[in-house]
Parts: C-alpha cells; structure tokens; sequence
C-alpha cells in the first residue's frame, strides 16, 4: 500500500505550472488494465527518464492535457487508485525494464475528490539506466513506446519530454556517470589511469553492463 501525502503537500506539488525538466504529467489510469498499455508503459519510460536526468524527478499521475497542452488535475478514481495497491507488483513492473532496480518511491494523495500518484525518482547510482527489453506497446507505424537497450532521458530544452538521449544529453549523461566513477574509486583510495578517456571509461562500464 502506497504511503499517503498530506493534503498541504498534495496541493504544494499540484500548484506547478506545467511540466519541467524535473516534472512530468500523466493521465490517470487502472495499472491493470490491459487496455491501459499505451500508458502504462509510457509510466515506466518516464520513470526510466527520470533516473537519467541531474538529480531525478517526479512523474505525478492524475494529470491530462488541457486546451494548449494547460495541464489538468483530473486524478483517478478510487478504483484506478485501488489497481495500484500491490505497490511490489507495479515497482517490479517497472523494474522489469531495467538491467539494475531505480530508485524511486510511491505515494498518493487527495485532491477535490480525486486521487492522485506521486513517483519520485532518484538518479542512477553509478550506471546509468538503459531499457532492457521492448514493451509490448506498438502503434501503427511500428514504433515502440519502449526499445531494449535505449537510454532515456527527459530533454533539456522545452518543450519538454522524456525521449531517446541525443548527444547533447548523452554528453551529459557520460559526465555524470564518469564523475560517480570517480568519486567511488576515491572514496576507495584508488585513481582512474589518467590516460584513460572520459567516454571510452563510460563505453567500458556500459559494454560490462550489457555483457553482464
């Protein structure tokens, strides 16, 4: 069972005035339901996104798009809200993507009548985080809302949105993952060899992953 937020924060967080590169939206959903896939996976994507983005974020679920993409706290009913009640079964679900479990907590909250989820993601320990097998999820022009070995991230530029790294991101991406390197071989009194590249270090670390 998810904890529960208190209404001051609940309405703390739903006071945001649109997505950012730390925040994204979703509509409300039954996480059971199979005609709910669509959705459900682009949870996941944006979860994944999250762990791959400076310092994490937080996907709040119960929000639709409005008129000129205006977001609108519809929430969930109470019976949507009850289809997350195994909170291990949907914290597997999304761990089932990734090579290596994320971070990220669960909690709900009561606004107006209306139910609403607050996942709050962490960023990656140390490897960042790829996606690990395909969704189910194709549209009509045979694209993937999920796709095994892609790296997500939310972008850093509006309009925001949780997409494949580009190397913009991916630039970024590498330093992080090459800063946490090193922070973890000083906390251990060891040094990287200084002739080894910041990328090439990173290429090494995601080709152990994979091979793994």
């Amino acid at each position: 069972m998810m904890p529960k937020l208190s209404d001051e924060r609940v309405q703390e967080l739903l006071e945001a005035a649109g997505e950012s590169r730390r925040l994204e939206f979703k509509s409300g959903l039954d996480w059971r339901d199979p005609n709910s896939l669509w959705l459900r996976e682009s949870i996941v994507r944006a979860i994944l996104g999250m762990s791959n983005t400076p310092s994490g974020g937080q996907v709040i679920i119960g929000i639709s798009e409005g008129p000129n993409h205006t977001p609108r706290p519809t929430g969930l009913t109470a019976a949507q809200l009850a289809s997350f009640d195994d909170l291990e079964r949907v914290q597997a679900n999304v761990d089932s993507f990734t090579y290596d479990s994320i971070l990220h907590t669960w909690e709900y909250g009561e606004h107006r009548g209306s139910y609403f989820v607050f996942v709050t993601v962490q960023e990656f320990l140390e490897i960042p985080t790829l996606c690990r097998i395909n969704g189910d999820h194709i549209d009509g022009q045979g694209r993937r809302v999920l796709t095994e070995n892609d790296l997500y991230v939310r972008s850093r530029k509006t309009p925001y949105s949780t997409k494949k790294a580009t190397d913009l991101e991916m630039r970024e991406i590498i330093r992080t993952a090459v800063d946490k390197s090193n922070s973890d071989l000083q906390k251990r009194g060891w040094l990287r060899a200084a002739d080894v590249g910041s990328t090439d270090f990173y290429k090494a670390q995601a080709s152990d992953l994979l091979d793994s």
